[in-house]
């Protein structure tokens, strides 16, 4: 890259510390997958329909 500093892409932007924590095993032992819980911006609203420009957590993660 040569020294230039390129800007995150978004989602990275919307990941906190703690946002992949370690699965629970299953009641067979089994450990699942990773579930990242991230912060959406784009299309953040509040109760009332206005954009929320700190964002808020996505409704569904995405699976690791």
């Amino acid at each position: 890259m040569h020294g230039r500093n390129k800007s995150p892409p978004p989602v990275v932007l919307g990941l906190r510390p703690g946002c992949c924590p370690d699965p629970e095993p299953d009641a067979s032992g089994r450990i699942g997958r990773h579930l990242i819980y991230g912060h959406e911006f784009k299309n953040a609203t509040d109760e009332h329909g206005n954009h929320y420009s700190a964002g808020r957590e996505r409704d569904v993660p995405w699976v690791a």
